[in-house]
């Protein structure tokens, strides 16, 4: 609702003020329309700013602006369709369109290519009139010349890739608990819709010693919001829930249970953030804040063993790859 009152504001003030403009001549009317824009993609590409960007480059061109309601002798619009804008412009000469690719690219970016192509789009509609009738005699002499080679046929661009829908990445770093202990991280995530996508961790710490050795092992599902997306850095934030388990062997054989498993929750807010130095590879920094069900302690013959809290802090670096 806000996204909507801001674009309507803002094109009816910019728009009001071209329009009583273009009253005092009789330059080419045009009109930009981005209501074809759904809701969620008018916000993510700030569609307030790439409606004044494009309203003010075709009042440079020499095009008066008006509404959309006021039958222009072009209108301009903007789809968006799998990975790409759909830039159209409707007027004399038809229906014509070109694409704008959104993958990997910064908002500032896919403005400049937006508007560049609005304004080529307008002024092809209303340039390049049809030629009149040849006179008779030119006709046929023409006629009677050899043809010449055809002209190529113009070359479609290939559509933009679509974004990556899913990720896979292993790293290794540390736990601390109190103390800490090596591990290693395993990390999937399908995108859902938008900046949301569906993240599955899994992790391993070992915590080797002369008397005891633990294992232990967590697999974890949950919700990821992307914060920072489209460019060569993106950030994540995810909140996730799974299981941990606790495996134990103690080196005493006049032990009367020298080994164990233990199965607790365990929470983490894990932070990821990626740097994507090519297509389908990048480095990862993981940092995951957690909780488990409880702490841990093992004793024998009165003295502590191993210890750790239910606090969790785990840190990482590691590769990650997209398709």
């Amino acid at each position: 609702m806000v996204g909507g009152a801001r674009r309507r504001c803002a094109l009816a003030a910019l728009g009001w003020l071209i329009a009583s403009s273009a009253l005092a001549d009789d330059r080419h009317t045009v009109a930009v329309d981005l209501t074809t824009l759904d809701p969620t993609s008018y916000e993510e590409l700030d569609g307030v700013s790439l409606e004044r960007s494009s309203v003010v480059r075709l009042v440079q061109d020499g095009f008066a602006v008006v509404s959309p309601v006021e039958h222009p002798d072009v209108l301009l619009s903007v789809r968006r369709s799998r990975g790409s804008l759909l830039v159209e412009a409707r007027g004399p000469r038809g229906l014509t369109s070109r694409s704008v690719a959104l993958s990997e690219r910064a908002i500032p970016e896919v403005h400049l290519e937006t508007v560049q192509k609005l304004s080529e789009l307008a002024r092809a509609a209303v340039e390049s009139p049809e030629p009149e009738p040849e006179p008779e005699p030119r006709r046929a002499e023409r006629q009677r010349a050899p043809a010449a080679d055809p002209a190529p046929a113009p070359t479609t661009a290939h559509a933009p890739r679509a974004p990556a829908r899913f990720e896979i990445g292993l790293g290794a770093g540390a736990l601390y608990r109190g103390e800490i202990d090596p591990a290693a991280w395993a990390h999937f995530r399908a995108a859902a819709a938008g900046p949301i996508g569906v993240d599955v961790a899994l992790g391993y710490a070992l915590s080797p010693g002369r008397e005891l050795v633990v294992h232990e092992w967590v697999a974890q599902v949950g919700a990821g919001y992307r914060l920072v997306r489209g460019g060569m850095v993106e950030l994540d934030l995810g909140l996730l829930v799974g299981a941990l388990v606790h495996a134990f062997w103690l080196d005493d054989p006049a032990a009367s249970a020298p080994s164990g498993v233990r199965l607790d929750l365990a929470l983490s807010v894990p932070v990821l953030a990626v740097f994507w130095p090519a297509r389908h590879l990048g480095v990862a920094l993981r940092i995951a804040p957690g909780l488990s069900e409880e702490g841990r302690r093992h004793t024998w013959s009165n003295d502590v063993l191993w210890e750790r809290s239910a606090l969790r802090l785990e840190a990482g670096i590691g590769a990650l790859a997209r398709w």
